[in-house]
């Protein structure tokens, strides 16, 4: 490529030179005609050769080789992993009411005011208990024998005699609750009762026998979870 430039410099200053020979002898100018042809025609071809010469060059430099083309410009992305989620266990709501006393017998003897426990049903503890009583089966205050609640009793009234669920035991006892129900209303059998104790607890009572001053319960007990 160097060695074409320098023969077109030649040629091009041969070409000024006959020019400036023109001008300064135009008697000579008759004689290199043609040789001024032949210089003119020989720079055109080299001004050709220098101009391919330089597109093939810079062709080269803008095409990319077979190497290059097959090259991907950007390196393969590996796919990533799927992302899974997982959902924690929900746990099932805790019970509003779970099981104190399961259902059971208690006897209920009848009782004067002075007989101390006697006669007295703590449904918290499933026992006699007269000074935490929830129920008392006595004549106190109005000489009348009946069911009625106890020092520590709440509300007391009838219920189906099938086993209600705490909540509607609850929401029954609470209705219409009273303090007494005589014996002559209590009939085995087909008498029941709800009742809530001063802790909230609260007591399905089916009464199973009546006999003289006897009361023979079945008695379950719930508790507030």
């Amino acid at each position: 490529m160097a060695a074409v430039f320098i023969l077109l410099g030649a040629v091009i200053g041969a070409a000024v030179g006959v020019v400036g020979n023109w001008v300064a002898k135009p008697a000579w100018k008759e004689r290199t005609k043609v040789l001024v042809l032949v210089v003119l025609v020989a720079a055109g071809a080299l001004v050709a050769v220098v101009a391919d010469a330089v597109g093939g060059a810079s062709d080269h430099l803008a095409t990319p080789s077979q190497a290059d083309a097959q090259t991907p410009s950007q390196a393969p992305t590996t796919p990533s992993a799927p992302v899974t989620t997982t959902t924690a266990a929900t746990s099932p709501p805790a019970p509003s009411w779970v099981v104190l006393h399961p259902f059971d017998d208690f006897e209920m003897d009848s009782k004067s005011c002075s007989d101390g426990d006697a006669g007295s049903f703590n449904i918290d503890e499933f026992a006699p208990n007269y000074q935490l009583g929830t129920l008392e089966f006595d004549d106190c205050g109005d000489a009348v024998l009946g069911l009625t609640l106890g020092r520590k009793g709440k509300y007391l009234n009838k219920a189906p005699t099938t086993q209600p669920s705490p909540e509607d035991c609850e929401s029954e006892a609470k209705r219409s609750s009273r303090s007494k129900f005589p014996v002559e209303d209590i009939v085995a059998g087909q008498s029941a009762f709800c009742v809530v104790s001063a802790k909230g607890n609260v007591a399905w009572i089916l009464v199973a026998s009546k006999a003289s001053k006897v009361l023979g319960l079945k008695v379950i007990v719930w508790s507030r979870n």
